[in-house]
């Protein structure tokens, strides 16, 4: 507990690791608001109607069947392509990180 509230004692590894794994949940949690919002349960389709030079709202209820699989098929599928964009993302941190600290280095030698 102590190394992980102190500052400085963690190598760029485990700092990245950690970085990667803490941004899966909030990944998740998008990937599941995005499946929920992509499922129809039902549908309100609103016509227009003109008689007369006036015009009137129809609304018909178009009730779609939930399609689980679908949804579920949905969900993987953004869930892996965020992880992928990610675990990218982590990536070019890691090599931006590691080149500031090898010139670092090497101008404090010179």
């Amino acid at each position: 507990m102590k190394k992980i509230v102190s500052f400085g004692n963690l190598n760029l590894n485990e700092l990245i690791s950690r970085l990667f794994w803490c941004g899966n949940i909030p990944i998740a949690i998008c990937s599941y608001i995005f499946m929920k919002h992509f499922l129809p349960i039902n549908t309100v389709d609103k016509t227009m109607i003109q008689s007369n030079n006036e015009y009137s709202y129809a609304s018909q209820y178009l009730i779609l069947e939930a399609n689980p699989k679908a949804a579920m098929f949905l969900l993987i599928i953004c869930f892996v392509s965020s992880v992928v964009i990610w675990k990218v993302i982590c990536e070019i941190i890691y090599i931006i990180v590691m080149y500031y600290k090898s010139n670092t280095k090497h101008s404090i030698n010179e």
